[in-house]
Parts: C-alpha cells; structure tokens; sequence
C-alpha cells in the first residue's frame, strides 16, 4: 500500500451526471458535441491537435494554472490513438499517402508531448494502456513515478474516445468521451490524503457499467464515499480517503 495527496483535479465529458451516473448517455451523440475552447495555446498549434489531444489537454489545462505547468506526466487511455492509427494503415493498404500530421498524431503519448511543448515541460512523461484496468494502472505508474523522481508531483491525465468506424463494433456500451486529470504529491495535505492498494486476480468481477475514471470522480471524489475499489478481470485498485 502506498499513500499520496491530491492537490487538484478536473473532470470533463458532454454527458450530465443524470447520463453518466444511469448509464443512460447515448453514443450516437458523438458528432454533436465539441471539445471547449482550449486555453493558453495559440490558435496556430491547435490546428495541429487531433480529438483525444484536445480532450488530454482540456483537462490537463483546467487542473493546473499558468504559474505551475511543469510535472512529471502520465497518460492513461484505452483506446489510446487506435482511430488514427487505423486510418493510417487503411490510407497505406490503399496506397494512399500517408498524411505527416496523422502519422504524428498516432503516437500513444503525443497528447503529453504537445503539452511538453506548449508549456516547456521538460520533466518525464509516460502512457498506459490497459484496456479495462487503466484507470488503476494509470494510477500505478502514477505513485511510482512520485518515486522515481522525489520533489516532483505527477499529473495524471485518463481520457478515452470511443472506437470509431470499423472498430465501433468493439465499444463497450460503457463507452463515452471523457478527460479526467488528477495532480498527485508526496507532500501531506491532510483530508486530501490518500492511500492506494494494487493485487493481481485470476478471475476477478468485470465491472464497466461506465468507465472507472467517471465513477472515480463521482463517486469517490464529489461525494463522501470513503472507499473506492475497481476490480477487473485480472486485477484489484483500491482507494480509501485517509482521516487525520
């Protein structure tokens, strides 16, 4: 078991917590809505941004504030940049060029990368993906890097977009477009104190009614719920809010 601080944190998706919270969203919605404007990144840059590095960045963004934007960082999606890359290896099979600003923006870490440049972040940054564990996995690597690199607090970002296309057929009916991000810190800041529990099941209860980043944030962090456990087909996250 290990124990953290949480020093902010930002939710975002285009679903009500009505939606969310009853399974009731709706994932035709996808081409009506939109990313909010993304702030503090010239206009000229957004342009180079894809779906999922808007969504990354957004929250990313909303959790920290212009005079802190230098952290070790940490992606964990997913689906990850899957819909790009299929394009990609369809517009190849076809014999059709590649176009360089997809190419760049299959890369599973790009988000952090883009942010790395817009702020002059030149601090570690990580990815994760591990299909229905990668909230907790996320959240793994996460305390670890807190290790890795004392003195320095982690932004953990976990954001998805639903498969499109041909790979639609594999969504989950949990699926929807959300960013959660999250900044994490050894330093002690009493009731946002935290302690984080990992074990490896063999045949552990599958629950995705929605992802587990929106029931982390529902749940757990807007209410009073002290424990907070994500079990998976192959592994157990448990969170519980640390009392003074």
């Amino acid at each position: 078991m290990v124990t953290f601080s949480i020093k902010s944190y930002f939710f975002w998706t285009p679903f009500s917590v009505v939606e969310t919270e009853n399974n009731s969203f709706v994932c035709d919605k996808s081409d009506d809505w939109k990313i909010p404007a993304l702030e503090y990144i010239e206009k000229r840059n957004q342009r180079r941004l894809n779906k999922l590095s808007r969504l990354v960045l957004y929250s990313a963004i909303k959790c920290t504030t212009p005079e802190k934007r230098n952290y070790v960082t940490v992606l964990s999606s997913r689906n990850g940049e899957i819909n790009n890359a299929l394009r990609i290896l369809q517009d190849i099979s076809n014999d059709e060029l590649v176009s360089p600003q997809m190419f760049v923006n299959s890369v599973y870490n790009m988000p952090f990368a883009y942010y790395s440049i817009f702020f002059g972040n030149n601090l570690p940054s990580s990815a994760i993906a591990s299909s229905e564990s990668s909230l907790g996995y996320g959240f793994l690597e996460a305390v670890l890097n807190l290790k890795r690199f004392p003195g320095y607090d982690v932004l953990l970002t976990c954001a998805d977009f639903p498969l499109e296309n041909e790979l639609g057929v594999l969504n989950d009916k949990s699926c929807l477009p959300y960013s959660f991000s999250v900044i994490i810190s050894n330093d002690n800041y009493g009731d946002n104190r935290i302690s984080f529990d990992y074990e490896m099941l063999k045949d552990g209860n599958r629950r995705n009614d929605v992802p587990d980043a929106v029931k982390f944030y529902y749940s757990f962090l807007k209410q009073d719920k002290e424990i907070f456990i994500s079990e998976t087909s192959d592994s157990r996250f448990t969170w519980k809010k640390q009392s003074l």
